[in-house]
């Protein structure tokens, strides 16, 4: 979650839970300089599912940055949107 987002009128099913970790990214791979991967592996976690809208940039940036630290990570197309001009 960006620091934009968490201070935008963003939808209540987006909104964290009280108790629930927050993570601010800094960069396109959601795991750089983050507590993330820690956050993850805490919970049990093996896979990591990223979502969002630019698939050229931090969806396929958080899934490599997952990949690299041991995680799963299965990019799924309807998960995940781009620009028109950079669809495949």
């Amino acid at each position: 979650m960006t620091r934009h987002i968490r201070q935008s009128g963003t939808h209540n099913l987006r909104r964290p839970r009280a108790g629930e970790p927050v993570v601010e990214k800094h960069r396109y791979n959601s795991f750089y300089a983050t507590d993330l991967a820690m956050i993850l592996r805490g919970l049990g976690g093996e896979t990591v599912v990223p979502t969002g809208m630019t698939s050229e940039c931090c969806v396929l940036g958080t899934a490599a940055g997952a990949s690299e630290r041991g995680f799963r990570s299965p990019v799924i197309a309807a998960a995940a949107s781009a620009r028109p001009d950079r669809r495949r």
